[in-house]
């Protein structure tokens, strides 16, 4: 496939097919503050073009997947530093969710999260993010019917704990059960996995 480069009017690369932000255009926006993606084309966020070799942590990975980035972590031909580690496994922490979840359907909703990264299909399922260590946060399920599994996830740890189920029709507050930055899933009981 043959992709075409351009400069188009959002400051960014753009191919045939795909679009990719950089540092200069940018600066930092991407890293630490990923802006969600509702323009229905792939936006990659590369660390080459975003920093090079000097960035990118589980946090990056985790914060631009659950915004619709897709991620590509560039690392040194080199022994690379202990703190390439975390984005490496995040990544893939990230791309075995992306095969459980019905992606496809899903999109980001910032606003029905209180720390703002949520990966949804409204009333169906909801793959929040929270960057932070301990601490509670807010996911709006009023417009979702029924019961939700609730399965943690602890990015530092990679390991899985069972949550309490919770039912929708109102916002819900969740306390994440380990320090460190977390992911809750929920899915709506009842529908295929």
């Amino acid at each position: 496939m043959l992709l075409l480069l351009r400069t188009n009017h959002h400051r960014k690369h753009q191919w045939d097919g795909w679009i990719s932000p950089n540092s200069v255009t940018d600066p930092g926006n991407y890293l630490e503050n990923p802006p969600a993606n509702f323009s229905g084309e792939v936006i990659v966020s590369d660390t080459d073009h975003l920093c090079g070799h000097t960035c990118g942590d589980n946090i990056w990975v985790w914060k631009s997947f659950t915004r619709g980035l897709n991620v590509l972590f560039m690392e040194e031909l080199t022994p690379s530093p202990t703190w390439h580690d975390s984005a490496r496994i995040a990544v893939g922490q990230t791309r075995r969710f992306a095969e459980r979840i019905n992606l496809t359907e899903m999109t980001p909703h910032d606003a029905l999260a209180s720390t703002q990264y949520c990966l949804a299909q409204p009333g169906f399922e909801y793959l929040v993010f929270q960057p932070g260590g301990r601490g509670e946060f807010t996911v709006n399920l009023n417009d979702a019917k029924g019961s939700f599994s609730v399965e943690w996830f602890d990015v530092n740890a990679g390991k899985t704990v069972p949550g309490k189920a919770v039912s929708g029709g109102e916002r819900r507050i969740f306390q994440t059960p380990f320090p460190g930055p977390a992911a809750v899933y929920l899915k709506r009981a009842g529908d295929p996995q």
